[in-house]
């Protein structure tokens, strides 16, 4: 997309702050900035984010990068699922991430239950935590 002759990246940013009950100028002082017009611009798409300020707005909103840029993220992901197509010794590495029915969203609570190293008190976290979820989904 592009807004008056300069390319933006869309975003779920604005969304992102409004769920959080927060001010540009907020955000501003949190991301260390001294106005609220590079917050604006971030929002519009009309700037990236350094990778520290985009890190800095993943812990702000609890919302991880590929949410917040999901359309970049899809992007860049089907850019990248051509590209091992063209490339037969990364297929067999990689099959996984060939097969979009095999990808899943990146869960912490998982790859504990996976690598068997959870405690009870992990254990405790992952109960809570699907607890909340389910909370939320029957409110959907």
């Amino acid at each position: 997309m592009t807004v008056g002759g300069r390319r933006t990246v869309k975003n779920r940013l604005w969304t992102a702050r409004k769920r959080r009950g927060l001010e540009q100028k907020q955000v501003a002082y949190l991301l260390n900035h001294n106005t609220s017009d590079q917050v604006s611009r971030y929002e519009l798409g009309t700037r990236i984010p350094t990778l520290e300020m985009a890190l800095l707005l993943e812990i702000i909103y609890g919302a991880p990068l590929r949410v917040l840029y999901r359309d970049l993220y899809e992007q860049l992901q089907t850019q990248l699922r051509e590209r091992l197509q063209r490339l037969p010794q990364l297929q067999n590495r990689l099959p996984a991430f060939l097969n979009e029915e095999q990808v899943r969203e990146y869960c912490a609570y998982w790859e504990l239950f996976q690598n068997g190293q959870a405690t009870q008190a992990d254990l405790l976290k992952v109960r809570r935590h699907v607890t909340e979820l389910a909370k939320r989904l029957a409110f959907l």
